[in-house]
């Protein structure tokens, strides 16, 4: 259990949108419209993006923030005392925790607006130089280098200013926003000097809650995986090991299907450490299917409790009953899900640091993969993992058919053969699509993160084969798709990529 004694099952991250679309912003409107939908929700802990390198927050230390909108936070701190005064109690109103959040870098293409940049270009990991656009060094260059004592110095005293100053439950430490906090090839060597400031920030929060007669949970967010997060200088083993954290959210959630949690839902065992998965929107996961098949696979792994992220927006209703479903792996027995596999940087370029800062903490997947012919008898495969009971469920006879999707790029007239656990699927038998597959997702031409959200359906483009499978042919646990290059086209220039995978488990 978390220093708190509190079993918190949902955290959900705000990324302070209602300053930018909201002007001027009142705590009326903050209650009506970000606070009040989580009412009667499975969520019990608010989490309030507070800023990077400035502040949505009055603060007294760092740089207050004024990009979001002109003047919007000068008003409210003016008018309402500032957002760590009202939105404490808008919480305790809706019977929520709060946190404070901290982007622990900052990696965007826009201009460097904030003073300590401008001012120290020397603390930058860049050094005020410009690498080779579309390299990791170009990417992450224009962050802090937290290897200056007064980069962490100063980061780490922002944070413990909420906890001394607010009614707040502890902090998040943002470290998916955004990857990249040393140079590339200085990151494992210096991890331990962001060891030192989770500590240090670790002990300020002891102190203050000796002071305060409380004790304050410290929250991580931090890459899928020990490798990845120690390869940009997080060395997450030892925070566990020495206890330094309370709650770790492992992932950015941008590929929950390929992550391995479980790492970490072991490495926590016996301490008093809870494990969060992590549902980021932007994946894309909004969809429901989806949405339950990432849910059920966190909890079949062990653990604690569901993180989200770019999730906020989305309606009362959805908040108060689709998202029940995925609290609980109780509630998610016997619901339709959609299973799939995650593709490497599907969403991040080259062209753009923001997205190279992303490049730089997501571990690579499987997916897309190309499919040619092979000189042996080698067989490309893909495993789905499932988490839902099949065998009981056949055994009481509540299980539909399923479906298997594949989603190629390039198909022209190939023959393949598919296998899925050692069973033949035939081509005629397919359903195909040249026009690929659908899925629910944020609506094109709105602003999504402008509450509520409005969903819409999103085509994956590509040829998509899909065959409806007897639930005998699929089972609980790893489920393994071979494809096989029978015979190319003899007019293919590129290769055939199957470039994503679904595995749809339905009830009756």
């Amino acid at each position: 259990m978390p220093r708190s004694g509190k079993n918190r099952k949902v955290l959900s991250n705000d990324d302070s949108w209602i300053l930018h679309f909201r002007n001027p912003v009142t705590p009326e409107i903050m209650w009506d419209e970000m606070i009040e939908p989580h009412v009667d929700s499975a969520i019990d802990g608010f989490i309030w993006s507070s800023g990077a390198y400035t502040y949505n927050f009055e603060t007294e230390i760092g740089e207050p923030s004024d990009s979001r909108a002109p003047g919007n936070l000068e008003q409210f701190i003016a008018k309402h005392g500032g957002p760590l005064t009202v939105i404490p109690k808008l919480c305790r109103k809706a019977g929520m925790d709060f946190f404070p959040s901290f982007r622990m870098n900052q990696h965007y293409d826009s201009d460097m607006t904030d003073r300590l940049r401008l001012e120290h270009p020397e603390y930058l990991i860049n050094r005020g130089e410009e690498p080779l656009k579309g390299s990791m060094e170009w990417g992450i260059g224009r962050g802090l280098d937290f290897s200056f004592e007064e980069v962490r110095k100063i980061k780490a005293d922002v944070i413990l200013e909420t906890v001394e100053r607010f009614d707040v439950d502890g902090v998040e430490l943002d470290f998916m926003r955004h990857p990249g906090y040393f140079k590339v090839e200085q990151a494992i060597s210096n991890a331990y000097l962001i060891t030192d400031m989770v500590k240090y920030i670790r002990t300020g929060m002891d102190k203050l809650g000796e002071i305060n007669n409380k004790n304050y949970d410290l929250i991580v967010r931090v890459p899928a995986s020990f490798n990845a997060s120690l390869g940009i200088g997080l060395d997450v083993e030892t925070w566990i090991e020495k206890d330094l954290v309370d709650i770790v959210v492992a992932g950015g959630g941008f590929i929950p299907f390929d992550g391995p949690i479980g790492e970490f839902v072991r490495k926590a065992s016996g301490k008093n450490i809870h494990i969060f998965g992590c549902l980021e929107g932007l994946r894309p996961a909004v969809d429901q299917l989806t949405l339950r098949a990432i849910a059920a696979n966190y909890w079949n792994q062990g653990i604690d409790g569901i993180h989200l992220f770019n999730l906020y927006s989305m309606s009362a209703s959805w908040k108060q009953n689709e998202l029940k479903e995925l609290s609980s792996p109780d509630t998610l027995k016997n619901l339709d899900k959609r299973y799939e596999r995650d593709r490497s940087y599907s969403r991040f370029g080259t062209a753009s640091h923001l997205h190279m800062s992303f490049r730089n903490g997501i571990p690579k997947t499987q997916l897309p993969m190309a499919i040619e012919n092979t000189l042996t008898d080698e067989i490309a495969s893909v495993e789905i993992n499932v988490a839902d009971d099949i065998e009981d469920s056949i055994s009481k006879n509540i299980l539909g058919d399923c479906e298997l999707e594949l989603l190629f790029d390039g198909f022209d007239d190939d023959e393949i053969s598919v296998v899925i656990n050692g069973n033949n699927l035939k081509w005629k038998d397919s359903i195909t699509n040249p026009n690929g597959w659908d899925f629910i997702h944020y609506k094109a031409d709105t602003n999504w993160n402008y509450y509520p959200s409005q969903l819409d359906k999103k085509n994956d483009a590509g040829f998509c084969a899909k065959w409806i499978l007897n639930p005998e042919l699929v089972k609980s646990g790893i489920n393994t798709i071979e494809i096989k290059m029978i015979k190319s086209n003899t007019s293919r220039t590129d290769s055939l990529i199957l470039s994503n995978v679904r595995l749809s488990i339905k009830y009756k």
